[in-house]
């Protein structure tokens, strides 16, 4: 087969049917430019389509060098169609391992191709119908994912692009849940997990279109990541603060979880909430690890200097693991400070408190608000009363 390249250029219908046409007849189909023509020349312009459409499968056998432009190509001629009947049969001849074009080098190769032109359609379809735009950004999704190339997908997964998706597009049910998990799993996949579960907490926030099962699933996920601590944001959807009452024992673990309460976590790991974590399939231990940072982040929050004793008994751990929780509680980004093995204690320099302000937490911050204002007010007059004590010893030099 000869070498052909194609350009995508302005052209009437008939000129671009006829190249794409031809092109197909190639690649094992008979007389379907002629069959085409006639239906252009008798004003049937669907059954172009529908032709076209039948034997869109035979660009996969189109050489690596010309896959991309051909298939290019036959969108442009679609976007003449009045119908958006076609995109589904574009989507299920680009779908699936079976369909990868055979002339690239491996499969990585070949899905490369696959999601550019995944991706060319979709923003083809940007003014098209929300279900369109959604059933391809998933197959986009899926190829990228089986061939290994989501990082092709990366800038625009990670932008705030698919926050707007999900809670602007008119989805079923079925189908925006199908894509908020896809998505989340490809956020996870491309090591964005705070941009993942930044996903789900406007998935739920979204109240007008947020389903129990996504509200669970942000819970299920917050308490399973490595990165969060506060819970805050979470605690404050409503659709969390209803499983209060519609799930329990779910919530009932968030809050214990986010409090910092670790006598009520030992107690919940080891019997109450024993089959509820086993169910969700948690690790004890790692709910324990987190729920005692937590504690650890909202005691020096609390307490300028930190003894190791006074660490030891709120975590409820041995004295001699102290450092390795305060060090644990440091890398988490809640504290900062200095340890000292001399004194035994921990200054605090900087603690974030988990969980909602309490009113007693303002009172706190106002407290310690004081205190700065009378330091600075200190400070003031001592810079004030140097300066003038330096005029008068002007003076009196100059005297």
């Amino acid at each position: 087969m000869s070498d052909i390249n194609f350009m995508v250029v302005d052209g009437s219908l008939a000129d671009l049917v006829a190249e794409l046409t031809a092109y197909i007849e190639t690649l094992g189909c008979d007389e379907l430019e002629a069959n085409c023509q006639r239906a252009l020349g008798s004003g049937d312009e669907s059954k172009v389509f529908e032709l076209i459409t039948q034997q869109l499968s035979l660009l996969n056998k189109s050489p690596e060098a010309q896959f991309e432009s051909v298939w290019l190509l036959a969108l442009h001629v679609f976007s003449f169609s009045e119908s958006s009947e076609w995109v589904d049969a574009v989507l299920k001849a680009l779908s699936g391992h079976a369909n990868l074009p055979r002339s690239f080098n491996g499969p990585a190769a070949a899905g490369q191709a696959v999601v550019a032109v995944q991706a060319a359609l979709f923003n083809m379809l940007s003014t098209h119908d929300d279900s369109l735009l959604a059933s391809t950004l998933l197959a986009a999704l899926a190829t990228a994912e089986e061939t290994g190339n989501l990082h092709l997908l990366a800038g625009q997964l990670k932008s705030d692009q698919t926050v707007t998706w999900i809670n602007t597009w008119q989805l079923d049910a079925g189908v925006r849940d199908t894509l908020i998990s896809k998505l989340y799993a490809a956020l996870v996949s491309l090591d964005e997990p705070a941009k993942a579960l930044a996903l789900l907490i406007a998935a739920v926030g979204n109240t007008q279109t947020s389903t129990f099962p996504q509200t669970c699933q942000l819970v299920q996920q917050a308490l399973k990541s490595d990165h969060v601590y506060d819970f805050s944001a979470i605690l404050a959807l409503e659709p969390v603060a209803d499983l209060k009452t519609t799930e329990q024992r779910l919530f009932e673990l968030l809050t214990t979880v986010a409090s910092g309460d670790v006598a009520k976590m030992t107690s919940l790991a080891n019997g109450d909430g024993k089959s509820l974590i086993e169910e969700n399939d948690f690790d004890s231990e790692a709910l324990l690890a987190k729920t005692r940072v937590i504690a650890l982040a909202n005691l020096a929050a609390e307490h300028p200097e930190l003894e190791y004793s006074a660490i030891a008994k709120t975590l409820d751990v041995a004295p001699e693991t102290v450092e390795l929780w305060v060090i644990d509680t440091i890398r988490a980004g809640l504290v900062e400070g200095r340890l000292s093995q001399t004194k035994q204690s921990f200054a605090v320099h900087r603690a974030q408190k988990s969980g909602a302000v309490t009113k007693e937490d303002w009172e706190v911050i106002s407290q310690r608000l004081d205190v700065w204002k009378k330091s600075i007010t200190d400070v003031l007059h001592v810079v004030k009363q140097a300066r003038e004590n330096a005029h008068q010893q002007k003076r009196k030099i100059a005297a």
